[in-house]
């Protein structure tokens, strides 16, 4: 188990970024199947809100290290990507004759900025703890002999 987030760092990450646009139009497909409103999608429409919502939270670094900075700051930024991604779907939507209700937007909005905490700030926390035990660390063998093994433990 030592040594698992220096060398999966980066699929962990990109695993994020595929599965956040995902469970977040997943759960506005949920929310309208349950309020009866039998709508089929335009799978163009599904595509650009992945898209749009994958670019916006990238530029609003959401997926860059925070060993550093406070867990606030990660906040703020789930709050405005999530926010900043909802507008622009819920425009592009309505263009295409969508229905985005006040209470759909509400519960939409509720739902999804529930599981980008739980996904992002807990996840990060829970890494912290890892770090913190020593699980960040990576075992090499070196194969020699041992003079020159203790002059490279040594750089």
């Amino acid at each position: 188990m030592n040594g698992i987030l220096k060398t999966h760092s980066k699929d962990l990450n990109s695993l994020l970024k595929i599965i956040d646009p995902i469970v977040l139009l997943s759960i506005y497909v949920s929310l309208i199947w349950r309020s009866e409103q039998l709508i089929i999608f335009p799978y163009f429409l599904i595509i650009i809100s992945f898209f749009l919502i994958s670019t916006l939270f990238n530029n609003s670094k959401l997926y860059i290290s925070y060993r550093r900075l406070s867990l606030s700051v990660l906040f703020r930024r789930i709050l405005y990507a999530w926010s900043s991604s909802l507008l622009f779907i819920i425009f592009l939507f309505s263009y295409a004759g969508i229905p985005a209700e006040k209470d759909l937007v509400i519960k939409w909005f509720v739902f999804g900025f529930i599981y980008l905490v739980i996904s992002h700030l807990f996840t990060r926390k829970f890494l912290k703890q890892m770090r913190l035990k020593g699980r960040n660390t990576r075992n090499i063998v070196f194969w020699g002999d041992p003079l020159s093994a203790i002059n490279l433990f040594n750089q």
